[in-house]
């Protein structure tokens, strides 16, 4: 079955100028040079030291302009990070994150459901985002034309949830989220995010950082999934194995079907995989943790 969640509020810019490409090329960690009119990419935005700043959808409208959608709600920070590198180049950019409808779709097979075709209007776009296994696919549109685009939605058999029904899917399959997997603790290739890293473009930002790390085999935590018998008290909570600190875990939540809880978060490459080694402390009673791998 194919869902629908509205996810509005999650940054959306544009930048319109002659240099927008290039520039996108220069401090991204995906080689979107190429990008034809129409055509978007996933890239990641990360910081000097490789840490991750905001996972985006690259939508390139016409020649001179860009559309970025991320996956934070902090526009106002993204906007500042990146104008700090607009230095000579003939770029503007604008925060459009209020005056835009998005909703996520998600499910079984749900890119070769969802297609720019099904929508009368041409202001209403499709971009696909790829984590680990799994894609989805975020419908965008300015306000006036939301109601058409989740009518549409429902009409081809798309079910509307709840964003805690569609946190219960993220979980369950692995995607990291803004505010808990994708921040600038995480590096991409920690967050299974290696599909969006080109290594033949040359250099953006981390870029130094980000070759060492893989040519070295420096990766230090790697993402997972895994279940417990309670919920942590705090999150972010950290984990622990018989030889100290072994990860920490980053989102979590009760299943409603079965009533098991499940979470996601970070273990150390150095850690041990074996189910019973893995605890974390609630009210200082010692709760067993399961690490499951993710799908890449």
């Amino acid at each position: 079955m194919t869902s629908f969640v509205d996810a509005s509020g999650r940054v959306i810019l544009r930048l319109t100028g002659s240099d927008c490409l290039d520039f996108m090329r220069r401090i991204t960690t995906n080689d979107v040079a190429s990008l034809r009119l129409g055509h978007s990419k996933q890239t990641v935005l990360t910081s000097e030291k490789g840490r991750i700043i905001d996972v985006l959808v690259v939508h390139r409208v016409d020649e001179s302009r860009l559309l970025l959608a991320g996956q934070s709600t902090e526009s106002a920070q993204l906007i500042s990070w990146i104008e700090k590198y607009i230095i000579m180049d003939d770029i503007r950019s604008e925060d459009l994150t209020s005056s835009f409808s998005q909703c996520l779709v998600y499910g079984h097979d749900v890119a070769d459901q969802v297609r720019s075709a099904w929508f009368s209007s041409q202001e209403i776009i499709t971009l696909s985002e790829d984590f680990g296994s799994s894609r989805i696919v975020r419908v965008v549109c300015p306000q006036e034309l939301k109601d058409e685009a989740e009518q549409t939605l429902i009409s081809r058999g798309t079910v509307r949830r709840s964003k805690e029904e569609f946190e219960e899917y993220r979980i369950l399959n692995g995607i990291p989220g803004a505010q808990a997997e994708l921040t600038t603790q995480y590096n991409p290739l920690e967050a299974n995010l290696s599909n969006l890293v080109s290594w033949t473009k040359g250099c953006y930002i981390g870029q130094e950082v980000i070759a060492r790390l893989d040519t070295y085999k420096k990766v230090q935590r790697r993402f997972v999934t895994m279940s417990m018998p309670d919920p942590p008290e705090n999150l972010p909570m950290p984990f622990q194995d018989e030889e100290g600190e072994a990860g920490v875990i980053t989102s979590a939540i009760r299943v409603v079907s079965t009533g098991e809880i499940r979470g996601m978060g970070y273990l150390k490459t150095s850690g041990s995989d074996h189910p019973s080694t893995h605890f974390f402390l609630n009210d200082g009673r010692k709760m067993p943790l399961q690490i499951h791998a993710v799908a890449s």
